[in-house]
């Protein structure tokens, strides 16, 4: 299973390079199951979006019956918020035995919900579970990004909760999704060091426009002397992290290191672009190569940031859309470089294969 994994991921690298489309492999399938959600956070506009959506059967089984299905074995759940869908329906049709890692990220306000969802799925199948429960500062920061009074003291208890569950099922990875935006940037260290004293991962991204998200013209961009703390917070953050992996199995160890390779990737993007002034485009963009996007309209769209709808699951074979010339124009596109951006979609397992030795090297010693 794990010689599969990284063969894939290596053909894929080595297609992209050649632009031999027939040796790319999907091996993420990344599905926003719905844009209903609990919340009216200040840099998201789903909460708007209209007709309310969930991905149907219909695309989850052409996704489950295809033969790429084989190589899928990272699934990334994102939403609206995810846990007012029905995620072990959507994992079971699916075919959920085949993923060694499932990401889900969470608001963390449906408590009971998340925390027996994630008991069940843990049970049932053998992959990692990573639930990111997103957290953009303390107390009544966190409450003010987010649109709602108490929510941090809900997300924390959800946090609590996954992190005791974590003791019976060690394959659970609660994890704190931090975004940095002007109004928190200084809150960065500070809810690490309170993820980390709880026994949490943490990880962070910068706000920006998503396509996905519908936020465009919101306030993303940060001044110098904003992005010098910000650097200076994850310098900090990296040094700690590039501890031992001990205790985390391969699935883990692979998420670990690529998270340390991600921030610290992050760095530099946020130096170039906001001090330098200059586009950064860090390293190849993987999108569409190695990944899917699966929409809740069932739809198949390029790449979360410029959602450029490919193909219809409704109407389509996954084969007809990775396989179809609309595809392939999309990843020349894409490896063009003329577009920029920093996300955790496709950029952190890119920046893993592109790091090759670093990653294996983390895999084996931690």
């Amino acid at each position: 299973m794990v010689f599969n994994f990284v063969k894939d991921l290596l053909a894929s690298s080595l297609g992209m390079r050649l632009g031999r489309d027939k040796w790319l492999r999907p091996v993420i399938l990344h599905l926003t199951v719905t844009n209903r959600c609990n919340l009216k956070c200040v840099m998201c506009n789903i909460w708007k979006s209209r007709p309310k959506e969930e991905v149907g059967s219909a695309a989850l089984a052409r996704i489950k019956n295809s033969p790429l299905s084989k190589h899928l074995r990272i699934l990334d759940i994102t939403g609206g918020e995810p846990f007012l869908s029905d995620l072990i329906r959507v994992i079971d049709q699916l075919g959920g035995k085949n993923f060694r890692i499932v990401l889900i990220t969470t608001n963390g306000l449906l408590t009971d919900k998340i925390v027996e969802t994630a008991r069940e799925m843990l049970k049932r199948y053998s992959f990692t579970l990573v639930i990111n429960v997103s957290i953009d500062g303390l107390g009544e920061i966190h409450d003010r990004i987010r649109g709602g009074e108490g929510t941090f003291r809900r997300a924390e208890q959800t946090l609590q909760r996954l992190l005791s569950l974590e003791r019976d099922f060690p394959r659970l990875r609660p994890t704190v999704k931090f975004t940095i935006l002007p109004d928190n940037h200084r809150q960065l260290l500070s809810v690490y060091r309170w993820a980390r004293g709880l026994g949490a991962t943490f990880t962070v991204k910068p706000g920006a426009e998503f396509g996905f998200l519908d936020n465009v013209g919101g306030n993303y961009d940060f001044s110098p002397e904003q992005t010098r703390e910000i650097l200076e917070q994850l310098d900090e953050m990296v040094r700690a992290e590039q501890k031992s992996s001990a205790g985390l199995d391969f699935w883990g160890r692979i998420y670990k290191t690529a998270n340390v390779i991600f921030h610290r990737e992050l760095m530099r993007y946020l130096r170039e672009t906001f001090i330098e002034k200059k586009l950064c485009v860090i390293g190849r963009c993987y999108s569409s190569s190695i990944s899917i996007l699966l929409h809740n309209d069932g739809k198949i769209y390029n790449c979360p940031t410029l959602m450029k709808p490919i193909g219809d699951l409704y109407k389509q074979s996954l084969e007809e859309i990775w396989w179809g010339k609309e595809m392939s124009d999309n990843r020349r596109f894409i490896a063009s470089g003329r577009c920029a951006c920093y996300s955790q979609c496709d950029q952190m397992p890119a920046l893993a294969i592109d790091h090759k030795l670093e990653l294996f090297k983390g895999l084996l010693f931690g």
